[in-house]
């Protein structure tokens, strides 16, 4: 098994690539159970990456669903597939991003959310007997 210090972003990642276009209804993406950790983009080229979903405006109260998917991006570090996990672990865990892109060879090609850093934390010996509250 790999160590904390041994594991790359690609370790991490959600092996499977969900994105929205920047026109979808946000009505239409709500019954998502990604959808804190879906980037915006027209297609899977780093060019075409507007940002990832702002998952806290996706939950206020007067949210219009008919607004487009465009209006609701921040944009974050896009991190090279091949960076150490620990080059991310600070970002994520102190930022608002839920997740973030994953790029090679100038394509998005993943996201590392904060549900993919749980589950391989969980394996690692260094974490084994740490509680959640503790992180």
């Amino acid at each position: 098994m790999k160590t904390l210090r041994d594991l790359k972003v690609s370790d991490a990642m959600a092996k499977k690539l969900e994105y929205v276009k920047p026109n979808a209804r946000i009505s239409e993406i709500l019954g998502s159970e990604h959808v804190y950790s879906l980037p915006v983009m027209e297609n899977k080229d780093v060019n075409s990456f507007l940002g990832m979903l702002d998952y806290n405006r996706l939950m206020e109260p007067n949210l219009d669903t008919n607004a487009e998917a465009k209006t609701f991006v921040m944009m974050p570090p896009v991190f090279e597939k091949e960076e150490p996990l620990l080059n991310i672990l600070p970002f994520i865990l102190q930022s608002k991003f839920r997740a973030v892109p994953i790029k090679s060879w100038g394509k998005i090609i993943g996201v590392v959310s904060t549900k993919d850093l749980a589950k391989i934390l969980a394996t690692q010996q260094d974490f084994s007997n740490v509680k959640a509250k503790e992180i």
